[in-house]
């Protein structure tokens, strides 16, 4: 019983691990951009603003989800920006 509790444990710091790689990218990612915004142009098509929409969207999500878990708890409320 506990080979399978130490592979559990393995598997929830194998995917918060995932998780922080996968936001550090996306912070490279946002930085890349709003580093090159200026040179990028007034001509920006419609899908790329759709993608940032939706990325924003999808954090706030994930943000929401948090908060709603610990409501309860005596952890800190993210603010959503």
């Amino acid at each position: 019983m506990k080979k399978f509790e130490e592979f559990k444990s393995s598997l929830i710091g194998d995917e918060q691990g995932m998780i922080k790689s996968q936001l550090s990218d996306m912070v490279q990612n946002l930085n890349y951009i709003v580093d090159n915004l200026e040179s990028m142009g007034d001509d920006i098509p419609a899908w790329v603003q759709d993608k940032v929409s939706m990325s924003n969207q999808n954090i706030k999500d994930i943000i929401s989800w948090y908060n709603s878990k610990i409501k309860n708890k005596k952890y800190e409320v993210v603010k959503e920006v």
